[in-house]
């Protein structure tokens, strides 16, 4: 190996090997020898691990640019640092919920405490706090991981709407206003995001799609998409139908707009590349979708991917999205109201 050829020969260029072979006792001699070429080898060994250069070049040719900076970040656009101060809050906020509450309660704690309501407000801030930025008006069609307009505005309803869920679960006790404002809530919500799409976007061309088109239509990255396109719809069903845990459901939604825009904002100043985007907001995906299960029984779930199913297999007027998800949400009603019908007889009859 080189790191061995290239063993410091300077160090021993000044002992006289044939004096020392022709004196007595050269045994102590030649461990001093041993020991200095030894020590050579370890400080060319520690110089050039190979263990660190692999991962260096790992590092910085498939997640981070040679040229990652954080201080690109640092912007005239954000003069106040109020978006950074709202982001690092609600990546405390994120920590905060996922690892300690969950750990210590079983869910995300939501119950409508102060400190509930202003978790929602910095996640809130956050989103309309990028309005200061400037955006490409339009997707570029060879970098959809950079955020255009679309996709801001998108990022800011959405956020919206899971702000909404938590304040009409806190606000209205009666679990029957409950079941009929909320899907209200959520309709205006996506009526609007549809008007956003009509006016900045290409409809039925999201990013997801237009990614799938730079990469050649791969398999891998189909597979992918349609993951991606599945948890979106597990988001919204887990919101739209009625739940004890509505409000940890709501906030749940909140960590994959959040970090998808966040890391696409690092992958546009150059920082991260698409591979961290996808390790990163895969694993965000994950972790909210255990909420989701978690949450949701076995038919809902079933429901949601029927829906789901249902939605990009079949045409107009077919996989109307407004008709699938008001087909799904009186199923469930009507299935719970059936349940809770069914439980009362039973504990009438024991009493």
């Amino acid at each position: 190996m080189d790191i061995f050829r290239n063993i410091h020969i300077s160090t021993l260029k000044h002992i006289d090997f044939q004096k020392i072979a022709i004196k007595k006792n050269t045994l102590p001699y030649l461990l001093v020898i041993n020991m200095i070429i030894n020590l050579n080898i370890f400080i060319n060994l520690y110089k050039y691990n190979y263990v660190y250069h692999i991962m260096y070049n790992l590092i910085f040719s498939k997640f981070l640019h040679k040229d990652a900076k954080l201080s690109k970040l640092n912007t005239n656009e954000d003069k106040m640092n109020i978006h950074k101060i709202m982001g690092s809050m609600a990546v405390i906020s994120f920590i905060y919920r996922y690892l300690y509450v969950y750990n210590k309660y079983g869910n995300l704690g939501f119950e409508g405490t102060l400190l509930d309501y202003s978790t929602f407000i910095v996640h809130q801030s956050l989103a309309f706090s990028s309005i200061n930025f400037k955006v490409p008006s339009k997707r570029l069609p060879t970098k959809p991981m950079i955020i255009y307009e679309e996709y801001r505005q998108h990022a800011m309803v959405f956020t919206m709407r899971s702000t909404s869920v938590f304040l009409m679960s806190q606000y209205l006790k009666s679990q029957n206003f409950i079941i009929i404002i909320i899907p209200i809530i959520i309709m205006l919500h996506h009526i609007l995001v549809d008007r956003i799409t009509y006016i900045h976007g290409t409809i039925g061309n999201t990013a997801v799609r237009s990614t799938s088109e730079l990469t050649n239509n791969s398999t891998f990255y189909k597979f992918i998409a349609k993951l991606y396109s599945l948890y979106q719809f597990l988001a919204l069903g887990s919101m739209l139908l009625p739940n004890e845990r509505s409000s940890d459901l709501a906030f749940n939604a909140i960590i994959a707009i959040q970090s998808s825009a966040f890391l696409m904002t690092l992958y546009r100043k150059r920082i991260i590349r698409g591979t961290t985007h996808l390790v990163i907001y895969g694993g965000c995906l994950i972790l909210s979708t255990f909420h989701i299960i978690h949450l949701l029984d076995t038919s809902s779930i079933i429901g949601i991917i029927i829906v789901f199913l249902c939605r990009i297999n079949f045409t107009q007027p077919l996989n109307n999205k407004y008709i699938l998800w008001s087909i799904l949400l009186f199923v469930t009603i009507n299935r719970l109201y059936l349940h809770d019908i069914y439980y009362r007889s039973i504990n009438h009859y024991h009493q």
